[in-house]
């Protein structure tokens, strides 16, 4: 009898020691604790996909913050755009106050600078919508430009400070400078980068 049992107890594998109540995984293992959504807590990296596994989480609030400053980024870009014809006598004046101006080089003058300031800002349009729309899917190569974009921004934008210009494109250019460094500070925070790893990480 005494072999008996020693023998079912070898076959057993001593799972007589194994605390019934304990989470198992699939297959009769006990496994890690999981998150709703079947993904593993402490401190474990952003997840790659949402809990069904078939795209993209959505971005973290700093994230998805900072998309969002970057659409009213654009929005100012367009009204800086539109401000620039409301001022045409004002840069008029400022070319006629140059010695040794004729009407007809004032003109050109005005002209290209209204041409270029358009191009400028438009290009500034696009650029904020192009940052916003790939950072949001968590490109990685978003969030450098965005960066190197806003530092750039930061340099003109104080330059521009020592340069006579109308009050109202002096305020609309410090607050997208504020913009800029407010999203670039987003962007950069610890739960952002684990979602930016996150994105670039292989999909299985």
């Amino acid at each position: 009898m005494a072999e008996a049992l020693i023998a079912a107890d070898a076959l057993d594998g001593g799972d007589m020691t194994q605390d019934p109540n304990a989470p198992q995984q699939p297959g009769g293992y006990q496994g890690a604790p999981q998150q709703p959504g079947g993904y593993p807590t402490g401190g474990q990296p952003y997840p790659a996909t949402d809990q069904h596994g078939t795209g993209p989480v959505t971005p973290p609030p700093p994230v998805a913050l900072a998309v969002k400053l970057m659409y009213v980024g654009a929005l100012l870009s367009l009204v800086s755009v539109l401000t620039s014809f409301l001022f045409t006598d004002s840069i008029r004046a400022s070319i006629e106050s140059q010695p040794g101006v004729d009407p007809a080089t004032v003109d050109a003058a005005v002209t290209v600078g209204l041409v270029f300031a358009a191009v400028v800002g438009l290009v500034g349009v696009g650029l904020w919508i192009l940052n916003a729309v790939f950072n949001a899917k968590g490109k990685s190569w978003a969030r450098i430009l965005s960066t190197v974009l806003a530092s750039l921004f930061v340099l003109s934008t104080l330059f521009s400070l020592t340069q006579p210009a109308p009050a109202l494109s002096r305020v609309l250019g410090i607050v997208q400078l504020l913009l800029a460094i407010g999203i670039v500070v987003l962007l950069w925070r610890p739960e952002s980068s684990r979602f930016y790893q996150a994105a670039a990480a292989p999909r299985y």
